[in-house]
């Protein structure tokens, strides 16, 4: 019996969302696998939200992370990126680390988002993964 949680399963569980087709569309050049956490979908898919608004909200979180792919898709380990989804704004995480079969995959997760009112004032709760 093998002891160690695979990303597979982990992916099976729901506790990671693959984005990969998606993410290529968008990060131009990216063939890695990614993911991310059942928290950024939370974020992304707000209880009752309509399919549409979750694909244009990951579609703004992939086009955010971009910049930081493009920039760090060598290097393993955390890297930060700013999003803003309307009323919700913060930092998220891509982690770059090696696959459990081999080769480099990413996962996108959940650090300092926070809500924010439209007076622009943000409540103290943070995510974290």
């Amino acid at each position: 019996m093998n002891p160690t949680y695979t990303r597979r399963q982990a992916i099976e569980d729901g506790q990671l969302v693959d984005v990969t087709d998606v993410a290529r569309e968008v990060l131009r050049g990216v063939t890695i696998p990614i993911a991310m956490t059942d928290t950024v979908l939370k974020i992304v898919s707000p209880h009752g939200a309509p399919e549409a608004t979750v694909e244009r909200r990951t579609l703004k979180l992939l086009h955010a992370a971009s910049a930081t792919v493009a920039s760090r898709l060598s290097v393993l380990g955390r890297s930060p990126f700013e999003v803003n989804l309307g009323r919700r704004t913060g930092r998220l995480m891509i982690e770059f680390h090696e696959a459990d079969e081999g080769g480099l995959v990413g996962t996108i997760t959940a650090s300092d988002m926070l809500p924010t009112r439209l007076s622009g004032s943000t409540q103290g709760a943070s995510e974290s993964v």
